[in-house]
């Protein structure tokens, strides 16, 4: 688990991060503080790379694939922060040299098991939708057979139905899809036997083809239900005299492909936007702070308006008898009515909140100095540590906080840094990396 945030204006970029990682499933895991999140993507250059969620890339950390791509690199220069992206997405398609041979397998296995965790949470939540516990032990093994299967029916429906939505991933081609279906489908089918017995359904052949379907459908979305990393580029190209920051997810490997797409919108400052504050991973409390309003709040918001306002209606409504012409529109207006009422006043929130705290906070962060963008990037992290530690279940957010500043003439610079050595008794590592910023 992460917090990593970015803050931009026209004279700088602060970011920081935090250290915590966690290891283990989610029934046990542990949490340790000493992940590295913020890197110097290219030595001498006013880039930087931020990762947020899973550390590695088919079982190799990001920290190691960065470093290589400096070397790679060799201190190579783009135009703009977009280039420095694209060819490090370039150097990543062309790992394949490092993997083992078994990630393709891997990547199909987490997706199709990841789904049918979710189609199983569903399949229970409707189940306690419909039945007490008493009523189902009363059914038949042939009852609740068919029960099962026509809830499933309706779940992939939907399901299906909602991956058709998601954008296609980049790169992959027609005789990619038909080589993945060539290759795993069989597998893919086992696992998902072995969750159909549980449900009566073993062999069953047409929800066993709508799961498959929707696994390998799902593989060239950009939809990442395996684990997926985060990666944010940000700082100033060669030609840009303001900074930039773009976004990149980036999943697993599909016949020696990568599975990633680019957040098309990045953040650009330039004159009419002139700062930004762009938090990633558990964003909530930062995203309070920046907004005025906490998240689950605000989204919470029109539905129980519409439900305030749908008990006044039944109360209006309750003290009329329907005989007249008159009552019957009255009954139509307000139920005709309340839909609008509740877009209106989300729209006026809305509206309050870019005025009075959204607006005035982002002028304020356009005048801000390298040495206040840096202290608010780092109070910002530890808002978020206070709440995870204040609250009860995982403390995922921890840790010493690193923070950097990037700027256009000093380039890529470090306020806070963890070491897991003394700087001072390791001279020839402070030497090297001089020499290498020279």
């Amino acid at each position: 688990m992460t917090a990593i945030i970015g803050i931009l204006n026209k004279s700088a970029v602060s970011i920081a991060a935090d250290s915590a990682v966690s290891v283990g499933t989610e029934n046990n895991r542990k949490v340790y503080n000493y992940a590295n999140k913020i890197f110097n993507l290219s030595i001498g250059n006013p880039i930087g790379i931020m990762i947020y969620n899973n550390a590695e890339f088919n079982s190799i950390p990001w920290e190691t694939i960065i470093k290589m791509y400096r070397q790679h690199s060799n201190n190579k220069r783009f135009d703009t922060v977009s280039g420095y992206r694209d060819d490090f997405i370039t150097y990543l398609k062309s790992f394949k040299n490092y993997f083992s041979g078994n990630e393709e397998k891997i990547t199909i296995n987490e997706i199709t098991i990841n789904f049918i965790n979710i189609i199983e949470k569903d399949l229970t939540k409707v189940l306690k939708e419909s039945f007490t516990s008493d009523d189902w032990v009363k059914l038949g093994d042939e009852e609740k057979k068919e029960n099962y299967k026509n809830i499933l029916l309706k779940i992939l429906e939907k399901d299906l139905a909602r991956i058709n939505e998601f954008p296609d991933l980049l790169g992959f081609e027609d005789i990619d899809r038909a080589a993945v279906r060539n290759t795993h489908e069989v597998a893919i089918q086992e696992i998902v036997n072995r969750f159909l017995t549980i449900y009566l359904l073993k062999g069953d052949l047409e929800i066993l083809s709508l799961i498959t379907e929707l696994v390998i459908q799902s593989t060239f979305k950009e939809l990442f239900i395996e684990p997926w990393t985060g990666l944010v580029f940000t700082g100033f190209g060669e030609t840009e005299i303001f900074p930039s920051l773009y976004s990149v997810k980036v999943g697993g490997v599909l016949n020696e492909k990568v599975r990633y797409s680019i957040d098309p919108d990045g953040v650009v400052i330039s004159n009419d936007m002139t700062a930004s504050i762009t938090p990633f991973a558990q964003t909530d409390i930062m995203q309070t702070f920046i907004e005025g309003i906490d998240p689950y709040v605000k989204s919470s918001i029109p539905a129980s308006f519409n439900a305030a306002l749908n008990e006044f209606k039944n109360f209006i409504l309750a003290k009329i008898d329907y005989s007249s012409d008159e009552e019957h529109k009255l009954r139509t207006l307000l139920e005709e009515t309340i839909p609008d009422v509740v877009q209106s006043l989300v729209q006026r929130l809305e509206e309050l909140r870019e005025t009075n705290h959204i607006n005035p906070m982002l002028s304020t962060i356009s005048s801000l100095s390298k040495e206040d963008l840096t202290e608010m990037a780092e109070s910002l992290i530890n808002l978020t540590y206070l709440k995870r530690r204040v609250s009860f279940g995982e403390e995922s957010v921890g840790g010493p906080i690193d923070v950097a500043v990037i700027t256009k003439g000093d380039g890529f610079i470090w306020i806070k840094r963890k070491h897991y050595f003394k700087p001072e008794l390791n001279l020839n590592f402070t030497s090297r990396v001089n020499n290498l910023n020279q």
